[in-house]
């Protein structure tokens, strides 16, 4: 007799269908935050982390295991990383000034003097009242002082097209593209301080040298490849233009995964490859679609990311100290 599709009975507890209920619910709810983002004071992100926190406090009830951040610290990561490096590339994408010292001088201010200083800052709180090692405190200040391009995104500028640019838009939508990537050489001091504390001249060769250089040529070189690849193809009707927006996450992908490959610095070399493909005709119509295609992508990613932080909270580590502690 063959299995009954069914099972007998009712199951209320079944946890797949309770996912996809849930699942279903939190895209209508994302749809419904983004459509009126930009129309109220409101981060979409806050709604995505009310849900992930309902996520942890359903999961709770139900008594079922769930990703453990610490064992399960890789697919979390690669979920977070997947989610950067689309950010990244739109955040690019979106940029329409020309190269010069003059245009770029607020986003140079912010990367080479802010940064350092705020990295600097917080490793000394880090060591000083925190009682951490150098080399841990350093780590703390490389991972706290980049901003987060998905949420400068959101008061940044707008998509190709838009003439509307204000210096302080530019200049955070642009730091926050390039911070990520720029922050990893530090993460690499903090991981050479925590060794012997040798090897300083490798570091600033191979690290902050090469790497920044590397990033920025291989990634502005992939992204006039794919642009000037695309285009030739739409000219020829070889893609159809509902699809433009795929474009996006097949060029940041390629260049994410090529620039990490030969030991460079992949998020530096994806903002710089949706910088190039935004200058490649930059009045092209193909601009604004693939923009849109990456926007959405990194939305979504959004949700996921931080529904997905949401859910592994816990009120475990607060059993020995209690509430109060």
């Amino acid at each position: 007799m063959p299995p009954l599709a069914l099972g007998l009975g009712l199951d209320p507890g079944a946890v797949w269908p309770l996912g996809l209920l849930f699942a279903g619910a939190a895209l209508f709810a994302a749809v419904g935050a983004l459509s009126h983002e930009h129309e109220r004071a409101f981060s979409a992100s806050l709604i995505y982390l009310a849900l992930g926190i309902a996520v942890a406090a359903a999961l709770g009830l139900l008594d079922i295991a769930w990703l453990e951040p610490i064992d399960n610290h890789e697919v979390i990561e690669r979920i977070c990383e997947l989610a950067l490096v689309v950010a990244v590339f739109s955040a690019g994408l979106k940029l329409d000034r020309a190269l010069d010292w003059r245009s770029w001088s607020s986003t140079v201010r912010l990367l080479a003097i802010a940064m350092p200083l705020t990295i600097a800052g917080i490793a000394l709180f880090g060591a000083l009242a925190m009682g951490l090692s150098v080399a841990a405190a350093v780590l703390l200040g490389a991972a706290l002082a980049p901003t987060d391009p998905v949420l400068a995104g959101d008061v940044g500028v707008g998509p190709p097209g838009d003439e509307e640019e204000y210096e302080p838009n530019f200049a955070l939508t642009s730091e926050a593209g390039l911070n990520d990537g720029l922050a990893s050489p530090f993460i690499v001091l903090g991981v050479l301080l925590a060794g012997d504390g040798g090897g300083w001249l490798e570091w600033l060769t191979a690290d902050v040298l090469y790497g920044t250089a590397v990033s920025v040529a291989a990634g502005a070189g992939i992204g006039l490849a794919a642009a000037w690849s695309v285009k030739r193809l739409r000219d020829r009707e070889l893609l159809m233009p509902r699809l433009d927006g795929w474009h996006a996450l097949a060029t940041a992908l390629v260049t994410y995964g090529a620039v990490q490959a030969i030991d460079a610095i992949g998020l530096v070399a994806v903002f710089a490859a949706g910088l190039a493909f935004r200058r490649y005709e930059r009045d092209h119509e193909i601009n604004a679609r693939v923009h849109i295609g990456s926007e959405t992508a990194e939305k979504f990613l959004e949700l996921a990311v931080i529904m997905l932080f949401g859910s592994v909270l816990t009120l475990d580590g607060l059993g020995e100290p209690g509430v109060a502690g």
